[in-house]
C-alpha cells in the first residue's frame, strides 16, 4: 500500500534549536501505519556545515498524519491532509519530547470515492 506521511522536521544548528521547521510530504510503501512510522523513524538525519562553518542537522520531531493514497491519483486530488487548528500545528512541533510522536489518525480513507 502507498501512505503519505506529513513529517515535521526541526533544524539545529550547533546543537541549538534554530528556530526553523521543514513540514514534508514523504510518500512511503508498507503494509500498515505502523510500519510506515518505523520506518520514518529510521531515515537518516540530514546534516551538512553552513557557510559558516557550523553543523546544521535537520531532526525528526513529529509524524502529524499518514494517510493511504489510491494507486493513481487524479489530477488535482488531495492525497491526504488533517484539520488543526491555527496555533496547534507549530505547537506541538519542538524539541521539548524529542523523538517520535504520532499525533492525529487519519480522518478518512483517501481511497474511498468522495459523493
Amino acid at each position: 500500500m502507498r501512505y503519505i506521511a506529513l513529517v515535521g522536521f526541526c533544524c539545529l544548528i550547533s546543537g541549538k534549536d534554530s528556530g526553523s521547521r521543514d513540514i514534508q510530504a514523504i510518500e512511503v510503501t508498507a503494509k500498515s501505519i505502523p510500519e510506515v512510522v518505523r520506518k520514518i523513524s529510521k531515515m537518516p538525519i540530514s546534516k551538512y556545515k553552513n557557510t559558516e562553518g557550523k553543523m546544521v542537522r535537520w531532526q525528526l520531531v513529529d509524524i502529524f498524519h499518514v494517510g493511504m493514497v489510491s494507486s493513481r491519483p487524479k489530477d488535482m486530488e488531495e492525497l491526504t491532509g488533517f484539520i488543526v487548528g491555527k496555533s496547534e500545528l507549530f505547537g506541538k512541533v519542538s524539541l521539548v519530547k524529542p523523538g517520535l510522536r504520532y499525533l492525529m489518525k487519519p480522518h478518512r480513507d483517501s481511497t474511498k470515492k468522495r459523493t
